[in-house]
């Protein structure tokens, strides 16, 4: 943006798959408007490790410990759970873990919502405040009501320094259409 006006806006799509063993080998497939991306191919043993995770709040059990996000809570809270789904298959037993952490998170706001796939969810939100850019947005989960899943991740941008966004004004979007173990890279869950 330049004096107010918007030089360059676009939405690119990615669509990704990643298979990750219990060794950090695997192998990834992504395609960025309809290309294949570097990110592409296999990886040995440590190539997707996650690295290691953090410890887990007081309180909350060792088996929910997330990465943690340097945002303030509630927001961190948010962010490590998308990023922990987007490195691994989530265990019944993390999934209700982390479900039940979310729960009892001050904080935040809980709803009925609906997916861009048209799927029914409850969505959990936290706003984050004014960074030290002037950007203003809101974190949002949408979970399946039935099973817990979590189905997508949205980050939604809210105000822009002194500019407020567009209504709404989506910055990043993953929804997870499948999850779970395959015997090899090459087999689908």
């Amino acid at each position: 943006m330049s004096d107010g006006r918007i030089l360059d806006a676009r939405v690119e799509e990615t669509e990704r798959e990643f298979w990750v063993a219990a060794d950090g080998s695997g192998r990834i497939e992504e395609t960025r408007d309809g290309r294949r991306t570097r990110t592409s191919g296999i990886y040995g043993p440590g190539g997707l490790s996650p690295g290691p995770l953090a410890a887990a709040p007081p309180g909350v059990p060792a088996h929910v410990a997330v990465r943690q996000d340097r945002s303030p809570r509630p927001v961190g809270l948010i962010k490590d759970v998308a990023s922990l789904w987007q490195i691994q298959t989530v265990t019944p037993a993390l999934q209700a873990g982390l479900l039940r952490h979310l729960a009892t998170e001050p904080g935040l706001r809980r709803e009925e919502t609906t997916d861009r796939a048209g799927r029914p969810g409850l969505a959990v939100s936290a706003e984050d405040p004014l960074s030290h850019s002037g950007f203003r947005s809101r974190h949002v989960l949408a979970l399946d009501p039935e099973t817990g899943m979590l189905l997508a991740a949205e980050e939604i941008t809210l105000q822009r320094g002194d500019l407020p966004a567009g209504m709404p004004d989506p910055h990043s979007y993953t929804y997870w259409i499948r999850t779970g173990h395959a015997p090899d890279p090459d087999t689908r869950p």
